[in-house]
């Protein structure tokens, strides 16, 4: 609990004096009781506004401002030296090829970098996917944004978050464009490749099942992976769970919106309820077809569950 004894922050003073509340913790300084979330004053929240206005006034100083011949130097040593996603290159270098990406604000593309000549390929040109964008979810961490070479250097495997699912892909190296491996309403997050390059490791997991350890078979090109464990069968027998329906809004000006409807359980259509609407915030990052424990929490309380995809998401 936040409000515990031991959850103090001494570098706050401003806290030492806050709502006169026997019920609440005691500052260690000067034991007077403060709440963890209490409101800043005026003159705090002035202070801090000045100090933001200052801080923003200095990055936009700081990108008009030319580079010199060295900075630019530097940048371009540095951009060498990164990977599609950040980390720094060599875990999927291959001989003489790096892999790096885009740096921008539309969708995160997929370039091949040749070390030698310093020729920079973008594999993804064309392709309305973003590789930098998630699946959101209460009951995983980060969406592991992954790239892997193909043992003989001609293949990129990658995963594409689309109309909802994560799904798996590839690139060859020759040729532009990414091809989709998988498809369906799931969560298939990238692991390692095999040396043989005829299997990949990989997560899997639905809207209403939780990430399980998988194995793809490239040889047999399904659609949904090989589904290798059942850790949480036990769960399943003890909850009841509902299947998401999907639904595709046609919005003012024609556009589709994607959303989906979780119904109470033991829904009956003839009896009313209540109805939640969920909300999430983007760009990279969209609601799918992951498992929502707070989705299934409300609808087994009895509420109808709606979330959707709006545009920019």
């Amino acid at each position: 609990c936040s409000r515990r004894a031991g959850n103090r922050d001494p570098h706050r003073p401003w806290r030492h004096h806050a709502v006169q509340d026997p019920h609440l913790c005691r500052c260690r300084e000067c034991r007077e009781p403060f709440r963890t979330s209490t409101r800043r004053s005026a003159d705090q929240l002035k202070g801090d506004f000045h100090r933001r206005r200052r801080l923003t006034q200095s990055r936009l100083e700081q990108r008009r401002r030319p580079e010199t011949g060295q900075e630019q130097a530097n940048a371009v040593e540095f951009a060498h030296r990164i990977d599609a996603f950040g980390r720094r290159a060599g875990r999927e270098r291959q001989p003489g090829r790096d892999v790096e990406d885009a740096r921008g604000e539309f969708n995160r593309e997929l370039f091949v970098l040749d070390l030698q000549s310093g020729e920079l390929t973008n594999l993804s040109e064309g392709d309305d996917y973003c590789l930098a964008v998630g699946v959101n979810s209460d009951t995983k961490s980060d969406d592991g944004r992954a790239i892997r070479w193909s043992p003989d250097s001609k293949a990129i495997y990658t995963q594409v978050g689309w109309h909802g699912g994560m799904q798996l892909g590839y690139v060859p190296i020759s040729e532009k464009g990414i091809r989709l491996l998988t498809k369906g309403a799931q969560l298939v997050y990238l692991g390692d490749v095999s040396p043989d390059g005829e299997r990949i490791a990989c997560t899997y997991g639905t809207a209403t099942r939780l990430q399980e350890i998988a194995q793809y078979d490239l040889g047999k090109h399904p659609e949904a992976p090989q589904v290798l464990t059942e850790f949480n069968s036990g769960f399943y027998e003890e909850v009841t769970l509902t299947e998401p329906e999907e639904h595709w809004i046609e919005s003012t000006d024609g556009a589709k919106v994607q959303a989906w409807l979780i119904k109470p359980a033991g829904f009956q259509s003839k009896k009313k309820y209540p109805a939640v609407l969920e909300i999430h915030g983007g760009p990279h990052m969209m609601y799918g077809a992951s498992f929502m424990h707070e989705f299934h929490l409300l609808a087994a309380e009895g509420y109808a569950v709606v979330y959707s995809n709006p545009r920019g998401s």
